[in-house]
């Protein structure tokens, strides 16, 4: 409240579009809208429409700009985590849909690495070098293992014509980097 919501342009923005209500979630009133939404994180912002219908879900801390490009989404009609839930229970699984649905629900706080990576197999090289494409890649592919990353790695030249080298280089840093952690570590239970 006093580092985020408090800033004069994140206020009068919340000001002008919204109807702001603040609820303390350990009453009991709270406790029953928290389980009625099935909210995990403290603090959770959702958006409601006009009738009540909720939009979107924003679930824990983050800075002023992250806030407001979340908001942003769950004011955008086809983004919104109700809509992109609604396209996606009724089977839609396209690379126009799958980048915002994995958006709506890290938004909300729901896991959503496993989601995409059953789908990579059905979209072409030209689906996965799209804007969307590469943001649902570089969101849910982090394993160096993954047959997705593997069959990247292989067609590197090709990404690296479509994307870019720097994005291309970046994306096989994290992975590897995080992997590397994880052997430092010992939490992968890699032996060498």
């Amino acid at each position: 409240t006093e580092k985020v919501l408090s800033l004069p342009d994140m206020a009068d923005f919340l000001n002008n579009h919204f109807i702001l209500v603040d609820m303390d979630m350990d009453e009991r009133a709270g406790v029953l809208f928290k389980r009625e939404h099935r909210l995990k994180q403290c603090p959770s912002f959702l958006l409601f429409n006009n009738q009540g219908k909720l939009l979107h879900k924003i679930a824990g801390i983050c800075p002023g700009e992250e806030l407001l490009a979340k908001i942003s989404r769950g004011l955008d009609e086809r983004a919104n985590y109700a809509m992109v839930k609604q396209r996606y229970e009724a089977g839609e699984r396209s690379i126009d849909l799958l980048p915002d649905y994995l958006f709506a629900l890290d938004d909300a706080g729901e896991i959503v690495s496993d989601i995409a990576r059953d789908f990579f197999p059905s979209f072409s090289s030209e689906d996965l070098v799209s804007k969307k494409g590469w943001i649902m890649f570089q969101m849910c592919v982090n394993d160096y293992r993954d047959a997705v990353f593997q069959a990247f790695l292989q067609n590197k030249a090709y990404f690296v014509d479509h994307v870019g080298e720097k994005q291309v280089n970046a994306k096989i840093r994290q992975v590897l980097m995080t992997a590397f952690q994880a052997c430092l570590q010992d939490t992968s239970g890699m032996e060498n």
